[in-house]
């Protein structure tokens, strides 16, 4: 992996210079390249696509991980219902059969 960097234009006019890691092979490929806007381009869609995936995995945990840290998800009202349903149908079976 290689560290490029590039020059993004924010939207108040100011320039930014980020950087992202990109294989060797590609990176070869891009500073044999002439159009320097294009492997300016190129990089920064690497970097808004990167922090597009940063962001999403910052944000988003999977439910081990929240059960691990104590935190429990309410089941569905839906599914709730049902389970409550299906428990007092198992109690009158039971009782049906004790009689």
């Amino acid at each position: 992996m290689k560290k490029m960097y590039a020059t993004l234009t924010l939207h108040d006019g100011k320039s930014k210079e980020v950087y992202v890691h990109v294989d060797e092979q590609t990176a070869e490929m891009l500073e044999q390249l002439e159009d320097k806007e294009l492997v300016n381009q190129y990089l920064i869609d690497e970097f808004k696509m990167a922090m597009d995936d940063y962001s999403y995995r910052r944000h988003t945990i999977s439910f081990e991980q929240a059960k691990e840290k104590g935190f429990d998800l309410a089941a569905p009202t839906d599914l709730l219902e049902e389970t409550i349903k299906a428990e007092s149908e198992d109690k009158v079976r039971q009782r049906k059969r004790i009689t």
